[in-house]
C-alpha cells in the first residue's frame, strides 16, 4: 500500500495533456524522444523557469495559459491582462492588494502572493517604462514601497533559505521594441526579453503543423474562448514533486552535461583566430574570412553565469519530460542532447550573447538564429564527442586525464599506459611480459597518426577540457 501511495504522487505524461489544444510541432529532440511545443511548455512549468512565448494573435497562447491554470493548478493562478495597465498603474497594488473596509486602507493579500502560477497576456502592449515592473517576477519576487515580497508556494526550508515554487509565463506578439511613441506596440524591450529565463518563438519553425490546423477545422468544439472550466483539476503537488526532482538532478548534473555547458560557455570565448571579447567580438567575427562556416561567429557565452544555471535546470526538465514520454515511446534519452536543446530556449532573447549583426544579415528571428547556431555548434562538438567519451571512461576507471588518442577499425582508443596494462592483464600477461607488451604497443602507436583534439586550432576552443577533467577526477576522489 505504501508503494501504491507513492506511485499516486508521481506525475504521469498523460496528466500533462491539455484539452482542446492541438500543437504537435516538434520543438526539441532528446536522443530518440521527440518533444512537442506543449512538451517544452510543460518542461518550463516543471522547471520553475520563467517563459516568454512569442507569436501573433489568434494562436491560442492565452487559452493554453488558462488550461494550465485550470487543469494543472486547480484554477489557482493570476491571468494578468497587461494591456489594461497604463503609465500610472502599479502592478503590485492592482494584483496583490485590496481595500480593507475594517482597516480603511489597502492590505496585501498573502494568499495571492502564494499562487503557483502567473500569466501575463501581451506583455509587449504596455509602456516601455512599465515593463520593468514585470522583471523581478521571473526571480520569484516583486518589490513594493521598499520591501520585497516573495511569490509562489513555499516548498522547502534549508540552511536558512526558504525555497518557493512559481511558474511564470508571459506572451507577446514580437520581441522587437518599437521606437515610435511611449508604447511598444506589441513588442517588448530587449531588457525585458532578456529577463525571461526561456523564450519560445512560435512564428516560424515552431508554428503549428498542417495536421493540427486540420484537427481544429474538423473539431465540433467552436467556442472554447467564452467558456469556464467547472471541474478544475489540481496536480500542483505532483508538479512540485517533479520540480524538486528536477532541481536535484540539476544539482547532480552529469559530467556529460557539464562538458556541453563548458563547450557552449568557455568554448565560445575563443577560436583559432584568438580570444573573443564582449566589447567588439561581433565586428571581429563579421570581418573574419571563415565566418560563413564558423559556428562560433553566432554566439559569445563566456562568463554568462546565469545562463549556465538556467540551462542546467531546463536541460534536466527536458530530460525529465522526455523520460515521462519515453515510457510510452520507444526511445533513448541523451544527456548531451538535453543541454544543447535547452540552450536554444535559454539563449534566445539574450542580446548580449547573440551576434545581432549576423542575425540581421541572415534575416532570421531570434529563436531561429539561436537554433541555427546551436545546431552548428553541436555538429562541431560531435566531431570530438568520441574522444570526449573515451576521456570520461579513462577518468572514471583509472583517475587519469588522457589527451592523446589513436584510431583503429573506426574506433577511438586512448594512449594511456594504465589502459594498455589493463588490456595486457585481460590477456593474461604479467610481470616482464606485461611491461614488454605495453612498450611494444607504445612503439607501434608512434608509427600511427596520434590525435590530440583538445586545443584551440578549430572553430571552438577545447584547450579547457583537460582542466575540467582534472576537476572531475578530484570530485570523484572526494566522493569516494
Amino acid at each position: 500500500m505504501e508503494k501504491q501511495n507513492k506511485n499516486l504522487e508521481e506525475l504521469t505524461y498523460e496528466e500533462l495533456m491539455l484539452p482542446d489544444v492541438q500543437y504537435s510541432t516538434i520543438a526539441a529532440r532528446i536522443g530518440d524522444v521527440e518533444l512537442t511545443v506543449l512538451d517544452v511548455i510543460a518542461a518550463a512549468v516543471l522547471s520553475g523557469r520563467s517563459l516568454l512565448i512569442v507569436g501573433h494573435s489568434e494562436k491560442g497562447k492565452s487559452y493554453i495559459a488558462r488550461m494550465i491554470r485550470d487543469y494543472w493548478f486547480g484554477g489557482r493562478g493570476h491571468l494578468i491582462q497587461a494591456a489594461s495597465l497604463d503609465d500610472t498603474s502599479d502592478l503590485f497594488t492592482q494584483v496583490f492588494k485590496e481595500l480593507s473596509k475594517e482597516q480603511a486602507s489597502e492590505i496585501v493579500l498573502e494568499e495571492k502572493l502564494a499562487y503557483p502560477f502567473i500569466f501575463v497576456d501581451e506583455v509587449g502592449a504596455v509602456p516601455k517604462a512599465l515593463q520593468s515592473q514585470f522583471w523581478p517576477i521571473g526571480d520569484g519576487k516583486i518589490p513594493h514601497k521598499g520591501k520585497e515580497y516573495y511569490l509562489g508556494i513555499p516548498i522547502e526550508e534549508k540552511q536558512n533559505i526558504k525555497r518557493r515554487y512559481l511558474s511564470y509565463i508571459a506572451c507577446t506578439n514580437t520581441i522587437r521594441e518599437s521606437e515610435d511613441g511611449e508604447y511598444s506596440n506589441f513588442g517588448i524591450t530587449k531588457a525585458t526579453a532578456s529577463r525571461f529565463h526561456l523564450l519560445l518563438d512560435t512564428r516560424r519553425k515552431l508554428r503549428r503543423k498542417e495536421e493540427d490546423i486540420i484537427d481544429i477545422i474538423m473539431s465540433d468544439n467552436v467556442d472554447v474562448r467564452h467558456t469556464e472550466t467547472i471541474e478544475k483539476k489540481d496536480i500542483t503537488h505532483k508538479i512540485i514533486n517533479a520540480h524538486k526532482k528536477i532541481i536535484k538532478l540539476a544539482e547532480n548534473t552529469s559530467i556529460e552535461e557539464r562538458i556541453v555547458l563548458a563547450y557552449l560557455g568557455i568554448g565560445t570565448g575563443k577560436c583559432k583566430k584568438g580570444e573573443k571579447y564582449e566589447d567588439g567580438w561581433q565586428l571581429k567575427c563579421m570581418d573574419c574570412k571563415e565566418q560563413e562556416d564558423c559556428p562560433n561567429a553566432y554566439l559569445f557565452n563566456y562568463e554568462m553565469l546565469r545562463q549556465v544555471k538556467n540551462i542546467k535546470i531546463f536541460a534536466n526538465a527536458l530530460y525529465y519530460v522526455a523520460s515521462l514520454k519515453s515510457k510510452g515511446v520507444n526511445g533513448q534519452v541523451d544527456p548531451y542532447d538535453a543541454v544543447f536543446e535547452a540552450a536554444k530556449f535559454v539563449i534566445a532573447g539574450k542580446y548580449s550573447t547573440m551576434n545581432e549583426l549576423l542575425m540581421r544579415e541572415k534575416q532570421l528571428p531570434d529563436y531561429d538564429f539561436v537554433e541555427n547556431a546551436i545546431d552548428k555548434l553541436k555538429q562541431e562538438f560531435n566531431k570530438v564527442r568520441p574522444f570526449i567519451e573515451v576521456s570520461i571512461e579513462v577518468a572514471e576507471k583509472y583517475g587519469e586525464v588522457v589527451t592523446q588518442f589513436y584510431e583503429d577499425n573506426n574506433r577511438v582508443y586512448p594512449i594511456s599506459e594504465r589502459f594498455f596494462e589493463e588490456v595486457g592483464k585481460a590477456r593474461g600477461l604479467k610481470g616482464e611480459k606485461l611491461q614488454s607488451y605495453v612498450k611494444e604497443i607504445y612503439n607501434e602507436i608512434q608509427k600511427s597518426n596520434i590525435i590530440e583534439p583538445y586545443n584551440d586550432n578549430g572553430y571552438v576552443s577545447l584547450s579547457w577540457f583537460p582542466k575540467l577533467l582534472e576537476r572531475y577526477i578530484t570530485k570523484l576522489k572526494q566522493e569516494k
